[in-house]
């Protein structure tokens, strides 16, 4: 079944942001502040003179979509990085203090006029954003053990089949890559 004048300016788009993460990705230099780790989607070591949503991202590690998230076009469009001090337990014993430890992100997909507290997390948000399935967005966007090679192999990979997608069948089997799915 082709696919209607829409559905093909949709998929355009998705394809153009998969090829602008992938570029991003692939020029993004890691130096002692900037980390990539498909580990978390954001993590913020920085002084705690500032805040990881202010912009600075000086000690911060992220995956693919935590990274996604930082872009300006990106975010214009929706996609965030929601941080929050992940808390500790004070220095003198006497309890949990919320405010304190480094800072962590949950990344958000919130479409305009939407409500932050009910838009799609994690790879939700990135199957949506991306416009992939939520097999293709897990498969990206999940695996922990990818390197950043890997992760943008996967995305250009995915952007190549993105306009092509009612000629693609992806089983569970099989990445969309070819390789088994363990």
């Amino acid at each position: 079944m082709a696919l209607s004048q829409a559905e093909k300016r949709t998929a355009t788009m998705h394809t153009r942001r998969l090829t602008k993460l992938a570029d991003m990705l692939a020029s993004m230099r890691e130096t002692k502040g900037r980390k990539f780790d498909m580990a978390v989607w954001g993590r913020h070591d920085g002084a705690a003179e500032h805040a990881p949503d202010a912009g600075n991202y000086c000690g911060t590690a992220a995956c693919a979509l935590g990274w996604a998230a930082t872009d300006p076009g990106f975010r214009k469009a929706g996609l965030r990085l929601v941080w929050e001090k992940a808390g500790g337990w004070k220095a003198d014993g006497e309890g949990y203090d919320p405010n304190m430890g480094d800072w962590g992100a949950e990344v958000k997909f919130v479409r305009a006029g939407d409500n932050e507290e009910y838009a799609p997390e994690g790879s939700h948000a990135g199957s949506e954003f991306f416009g992939l399935s939520e097999y293709e967005a897990e498969w990206v966007f999940l695996r922990c053990d990818c390197t950043k090679r890997e992760v943008i192999r996967k995305l250009r990979q995915l952007a190549k089949n993105r306009l092509e997608r009612d000629n693609v069948d992806y089983d569970y089997d099989t990445c969309p890559d070819g390789s088994e799915n363990d």
